[in-house]
């Protein structure tokens, strides 16, 4: 695969892999086209969202922004020996050429800081508390869920959830039922069991090379969301994007993700003039790891 060298724009265009075809499949904000040899091309759009889509706004120069911002992430892993499922940038600033994986139906989520729903399913936990080691969660990627917490019990062999919102002292999970799946058929769940202490050992490598990333431009990454996949030789790839809809940074008093987002009471251009300073200011930040 040509992971490229060390810009973006030093990275030559894989022509050698086919040309874009067909829409493969279409989310939030981003669209995978069949590409060939067993890749996708990668299109991120200019939608943010929030509240599980039920809030939806267009945002331009986003899709650019999380596209060279994912390169840079991904190219970084590569370099630090971590597997991903890119393979190079493509025609438009906006566009991505990928590994085709199975992918695990888990958002994985690492911490270092505690915030957002942790503190709720740990309400004796303090904002701002350092956890260390590296907390690793996970969620069920389903909206209409909205994403529960996720665990496996060993000794059933089953998966089990809870409601990310309320601590976990004292409330009862349920189990997944067994026709709801994790990853695609053909890949069967046990395999993803058998990999969460690698997932786990993944995530956490992937944070602390992007927490010392972040750390150079005078950055500070609080958390994370990973997703993982199953390339075609079934090795355990980082996958999807990492951009600033997947963590949560402080730089210069400013928050650049996709939380302020979230927490607007009334979306106004003014806020989302500023939410959209924010995520071009991480790309170019990003740009000088």
């Amino acid at each position: 695969m040509n992971k490229g060298g060390d810009t973006l724009v030093k990275r030559p265009a894989v022509k050698q892999f086919g040309e874009k075809g067909p829409l493969f499949s279409e989310g939030k904000t981003k669209r995978n086209f069949q590409f060939g040899n067993g890749t996708l091309l990668m299109e991120h759009k200019d939608d943010i969202t929030a509240v599980d889509g039920a809030r939806h706004e267009i945002m331009s120069g986003k899709g650019i922004a999380s596209c060279q911002t994912t390169i840079k992430c991904f190219d970084l892993l590569e370099e630090a020996g971590i597997m991903t499922h890119l393979i190079g940038d493509w025609l438009q600033p906006n566009q991505m050429i990928v590994e085709h994986c199975d992918m695990i139906a888990i958002e994985v989520v690492m911490r270092r800081l505690a915030s957002g729903s942790y503190l709720k399913r740990n309400p004796s936990v303090a904002e701002g508390t350092r956890l260390d080691p590296i907390v690793v969660e996970f969620f069920l990627k389903d909206d209409s869920r909205h994403d529960p917490y996720l665990t496996y019990d060993l000794t059933t062999g089953q998966w089990l959830f809870w409601d990310p919102t309320k601590p976990l002292s004292g409330q009862e999970s349920s189990i997944l039922e067994s026709d709801f799946h994790l990853s695609p058929p053909g890949t069967l769940d046990h395999l993803v069991a058998i990999n969460l202490v690698e997932i786990a050992e993944v995530g956490r490598r992937v944070f602390e090379v992007l927490e010392k990333a972040w750390a150079k431009v005078g950055g500070l990454l609080w958390d994370i969301k990973l997703e993982f996949g199953f390339n075609s030789y079934s090795i355990l790839v980082v996958a999807d994007v990492i951009d600033c809809d997947s963590w949560r940074v402080t730089w210069n008093g400013k928050i650049l993700s996709k939380q302020p987002f979230r927490d607007l009471k009334v979306v106004t251009p003014e806020a989302m003039e500023e939410i959209r300073a924010n995520y071009l200011l991480a790309a170019e930040l990003v740009s000088q790891w």
